[in-house]
């Protein structure tokens, strides 16, 4: 509106000194100009109705402000894909390893908790199978969180979020749980860590991280021939070797 105004005041300014035909010019070019301007504005509105109706056809196809007829055909069809393929997976917060397909079944994290969803992170299932997250940074906190796991296409399902992961162990592994015997203070390099159970290891993988701790919760597992430990609020298990 006071782009038009401005024009308007404009138009009557150079009216007073233009000639016939400059004022027949003057005119159109303004009734050009506020033409495109409303085609603008109306363009504008209507794409922030769209992008109002994607987001909460987003979160449910039933939402009041969703919309999909004023959406383009392709991304209506794909938000009826996703929501259709969440009606499918039953996400339980706890239990036991229950299969839901041919690919995918579902389970819950056992260990660590809190899983955070980072690179790195190694996490033990409900069946004792051991996974770690691949080039993800989530950051979830999530405790004890029901999963969907697709074995064949690497990935893991919580809630809404899919994370890319890798299985480096079998179900039935054996895994050794502890805790540190005093206080943790990160690896060094060389950290000797001495558990509750008595048993005492070396590191000998790289790894280097400073952190304060107390009786921090730990389990070791194997994955190709070397042992590795993976410590409370540690981002990442280390290679380590028994000295005892």
């Amino acid at each position: 509106m006071k782009k038009l105004l401005t024009t308007a005041v404009f138009l009557l300014i150079a009216l007073t000194n233009a000639s016939r035909v400059m004022k027949k010019i003057l005119i159109l070019a303004v009734v050009l100009t506020s033409a495109g301007t409303i085609a603008q504005e109306k363009t504008l509105e209507r794409l922030q109705k769209e992008l109002q109706s994607m987001s909460n056809c987003q979160i449910s196809l039933t939402h009041e402000l969703c919309d999909l007829d004023i959406l383009d055909p392709e991304v209506a069809g794909t938000l009826r894909q996703i929501h259709s393929y969440r009606d499918r997976l039953t996400i339980p917060r706890q239990g036991n390893t229950t299969n839901i397909s041919g690919e995918c079944y579902t389970s819950s994290i056992l260990k660590p908790t809190p899983f955070m969803g980072n690179n790195g992170e190694v996490f033990i299932l409900q069946d004792r199978s051991i996974w770690e997250v691949k080039y993800e940074y989530s950051y979830m906190y999530q405790y004890n969180p029901g999963v969907v796991v697709c074995p064949s296409r690497r990935t893991l399902i919580i809630n809404d979020t899919t994370l890319n992961i890798e299985n480096i162990s079998r179900a039935g592994t054996e895994i050794m749980f502890s805790n540190v015997s005093g206080s943790w203070e990160g690896w060094n390099g060389d950290t000797i860590v001495r558990l509750m159970n008595g048993q005492i290891w070396e590191q000998v993988g790289l790894g280097l991280s400073l952190s304060l701790g107390l009786g921090n919760e730990v389990f070791v597992y194997q994955k190709n021939g070397m042992h590795y430990m993976a410590v409370e609020d540690e981002d990442q298990a280390v290679a380590v070797r028994r000295l005892n």
